[in-house]
């Protein structure tokens, strides 16, 4: 991991530069998705709701846009990243870092076991559409259990309504991914985290241009 200057985070450009700075060895196609990515998805809003001096799990980090992020702006004491694919996390690995920042990443199931540990912050961010049905609420219990006493789970993913925008995601994650999208609405992924013992403090949609998100910031109560 290597080390930059940090810079202001306070809009999307600010936010894009940022990026493109960190990953000095990233191909084009992926300084064209560091570059746009933080104008179509609202990466400040997760941002500003995570509290200081955190250790925070991102769950599927990908790339490790967000442990970039939270490096630069020196929020979270710990971060760690976890992903299935060992292309994004070798890209994630290989992203710049302050020198005092606290990172790592690790490879998630099914390559290893989630870790035994909790953190105070939770971020879930555009996964759940991209596992099957099925599975959908089995993770959000397991991601449920890694969330601290007195923590919280940061949830962002894409909104089934209205049908034209959630068309175009759709079309987006076939052609990136290559995966077709199993969307939940945000009354059922918050149903589930009631089921699980978690309070939902916060939920909001978001909207950049044709994609329509949704936002939900959920907390778990001490013993």
């Amino acid at each position: 991991m290597q080390s930059c200057a940090i810079p202001a985070l306070s809009t999307p450009a600010e936010i894009s530069a940022a990026l493109l700075q960190r990953y000095p060895t990233a191909s084009r196609f992926e300084k064209f998705m560091l570059k746009w990515r933080p104008h179509l998805y609202p990466v400040h809003e997760i941002l500003k709701r995570v509290p200081h001096n955190a250790q925070v799990l991102d769950v599927w980090c990908g790339m490790g846009i967000m442990p970039v992020l939270l490096s630069i702006n020196a929020t979270a004491k710990r971060i760690v990243g976890f992903d299935t694919s060992a292309q994004a996390l070798q890209i994630a690995r290989s992203a710049c870092y302050p020198p005092e920042a606290h990172v790592e990443f690790h490879g998630a199931p099914p390559l290893v076991a989630w870790p035994s540990q909790t953190f105070d912050v939770v971020l879930c961010i555009d996964v759940l559409h991209h596992l099957p049905a099925l599975a959908q609420r089995r993770f959000l219990a397991e991601i449920t259990r890694l969330c601290a006493e007195n923590g919280r789970v940061i949830f962002k993913d894409i909104a089934p309504s209205p049908w034209w925008k959630a068309t175009a995601n759709t079309l987006h994650d076939l052609i990136v991914s290559r995966q077709w999208a199993h969307y939940r609405t945000e009354a059922t992924v918050r149903e589930w985290f009631q089921y699980e013992g978690l309070n939902v403090v916060e939920q909001v949609r978001l909207v950049r241009l044709w994609y329509s998100h949704f936002l939900l910031v959920a907390h778990k109560s001490g013993g």
